[in-house]
């Protein structure tokens, strides 16, 4: 996670430009991906087998989420640049 030091900085910023120098100058880089979960939970007593287990991973489908926000001013900046650009490609 970032530090409170970032946090703190990134608080007080609305634009995804100077968010992106902010966490450069705290020694953080973005990293683009393209968000996808994909969580299973298998409880030691629930009688699935390995194999099974494994058989359900790879037929479990990946899901996007729809949307995400933050209450830090500068990563809701990059947030919303990030949907902008996801429109415009």
């Amino acid at each position: 996670g970032l530090s409170y030091h970032a946090l703190d900085q990134l608080a007080g910023i609305d634009d995804d430009q100077k968010a992106l120098m902010c966490l450069a100058n705290c020694g953080f880089f973005p990293v683009y991906d393209v968000g996808v979960e994909r969580l299973i939970l298998f409880v030691e007593d629930d009688g699935v087998s390995h194999s099974e287990a494994m058989t359900r991973w790879e037929s479990s489908m990946p899901r996007y989420a729809e949307s995400y926000y933050s209450s830090v001013g500068g990563i809701q900046a990059l947030l919303d640049h990030s949907k902008e650009m996801s429109r415009t490609y």
